[in-house]
């Protein structure tokens, strides 16, 4: 490549990078409140010291052992805020972009293609949602893309330094992400054939190895096996675990799955900008990778075919055996694989189809299609400026309006969030009689009977987890006792002050 071609080409792609960065910056600085999940999560981090975070968390919550450690020195440095919790997962997203364009490029043999999967990564609105996510997920792709990096990276620095790296990424990754184990096993499974066929590789290899069996033998010892967490983790997730062939309903399930995952997770969601009632994106991003897999089985490139598509496998395998569910959230580790399969397909594609024209005009066509289908797309339905459940304007709103003598009660859905917001000073209902709701799902009876004793005016904190029909009910109940004196509906999240009588 001509000197010139090289630097517009190493342009092009940092420039990219940088838009995407902007992106992740921007969600990351909209500092959303932390809902449910992240709230659970984040009062372990907060409450405890580093030494109890290697004993089971507070709400059953389950998070590998490094990550927890590395949030709980953010917020020893900058407090105890959202954004502290929040770094971690934005400063892997933003490391998983060059190592996914390095391994995509090393793996595929194109940078062209490298590139095409870079830009629908920076396409997927929920790569952009979750790394501003206090939880692992972002930090579960940066794992992948760490050890793919120091398996196949071809430069300089990787190949000089394979068997160090290998072995110190490898044993970095067991105790930074729980699912790091099934990249490992793949890759691990792949060298370990490289071994065989090649003694010249097993000096580079045997070592990182033993120390990954070494290094997933201790995580399961310490802190896996005999998990107090576990069975309460498996009726939860007992509908993401994948039946066997033989069950009634395997087939739907895959179905169910398979569609979440086109419909969810991948740059395809949505109705198209053109037939806003036909979910043009979804089925292409289908037709799209199916016909990659086609496409690498016909070449015969085995190779890639399995490093992209064999972590589905063994998850899919994993889920089965009621190891691990298959949820969106808990897959987005695997969206780089996806998006490379996908990126392979589409420059195969752009390349048959102008095989008249230059190189350049082809290249250019397969971006301006990541553009038109699924860039514009994206972004137009699914804007990743989402908010979840955001509670602080509400907290706000009940701050300004609280006085000694009122009283606050806090639904079951939405104490997590109280109780951490409380913790780090965020909600201040100075001497407000505070009741915590417990959970009346099916029974929105239960609700006011706990209301009951409450006098005076009373706040109605609500979210997560409320149906409409539910909290209609209540309110209607309360209504019956007092007039409602003042609401604040935010994104999921509301507040009602009533005087009951």
């Amino acid at each position: 490549m001509k000197p010139t071609s090289l630097l517009l080409r190493r342009a092009l792609v940092w420039t990219t990078m940088a838009v995407i960065i902007l992106l992740l910056v921007f969600q990351y600085l909209r500092n959303r409140s932390l809902w449910l999940d992240e709230a659970m999560l984040a009062w372990s981090v907060i409450s405890k010291n580093p030494l109890q975070l290697f004993k089971p968390l507070d709400y059953s919550q389950v998070a590998p052992i490094l990550f927890l450690l590395i949030e709980k020195l953010f917020t020893s440095i900058f407090g105890n805020n959202d954004m502290a919790l929040r770094i971690f997962p934005l400063l892997c997203a933003i490391l998983t972009l060059p190592l996914f364009y390095d391994f995509g490029s090393a793996l595929t043999r194109n940078r062209t293609i490298g590139f095409l999967a870079l830009c629908l990564l920076g396409c997927t609105p929920k790569f952009i949602y979750y790394s501003s996510e206090m939880k692992q997920y972002a930090c579960d792709m940066f794992v992948l893309c760490a050890i793919y990096f120091a398996a196949f990276s071809e430069s300089s620095f990787a190949v000089r330094n394979r068997k160090v790296l290998l072995a110190v990424t490898g044993a970095i990754a067991v105790f930074l992400s729980n699912v790091s184990v099934i990249p490992l096993a793949i890759v691990g499974g792949l060298l370990f054939y490289q071994c065989v066929r090649n003694k010249n590789d097993r000096e580079i290899y045997t070592l990182p190895l033993v120390v990954w069996v070494a290094c997933i033998g201790v995580n399961f010892f310490a802190f896996v096996n005999n998990n107090p967490t576990a069975q309460v983790m498996r009726a939860y997730w007992q509908d993401y675990f994948m039946p066997y062939p033989w069950h009634a309903g395997f087939k739907d399930w895959l179905v169910t799955r398979g569609t979440d995952v086109f419909s969810g997770l991948l740059p395809t969601s949505g109705p198209s900008l053109f037939w806003p009632h036909i979910p043009i994106p979804y089925l292409l991003g289908m037709i799209l990778y199916g016909g990659s897999i086609v496409y690498l089985l016909l070449s015969r490139r085995f190779r890639l075919l399995y490093l992209c598509v064999g972590p589905v496998v063994l998850h899919l395998l994993l889920s089965a055996l009621k190891l691990y569910p298959f949820d969106l959230r808990l897959i987005l580790y695997m969206l780089p694989l996806f998006l490379l399969v996908m990126a392979t397909g589409l420059f195969a594609l752009c390349n048959f189809l102008f095989q008249w024209a230059p190189a350049v005009l082809r290249y250019a066509v397969a971006v301006l299609c990541v553009v038109v289908f699924f860039a514009w797309n994206a972004y137009y339905n699914y804007p990743f400026l989402s908010s979840g459940e955001d509670i602080k304007p509400v907290l706000t709103v009940m701050n300004q309006n609280m006085q000694d003598g009122y009283n606050v009660y806090v639904y079951f859905g939405a104490r997590p969030a109280y109780r951490y917001y409380r913790e780090i000073g965020y909600a201040r209902f100075g001497g407000a009689k505070i009741v915590m709701g417990e959970n009346h799902t099916g029974d929105p009876e239960g609700y006011l009977t706990e209301m009951r004793s409450l006098k005076g005016p009373t706040w109605f904190l609500i979210s997560h987890g409320s149906t409409q029909e539910e909290e209609q009910y209540i309110l209607k109940g309360l209504a019956i006792r007092g007039p409602k004196l003042k609401e604040f509906i935010g994104y999921g999240s509301r507040a009602y002050l009533f005087d009951l009588k």
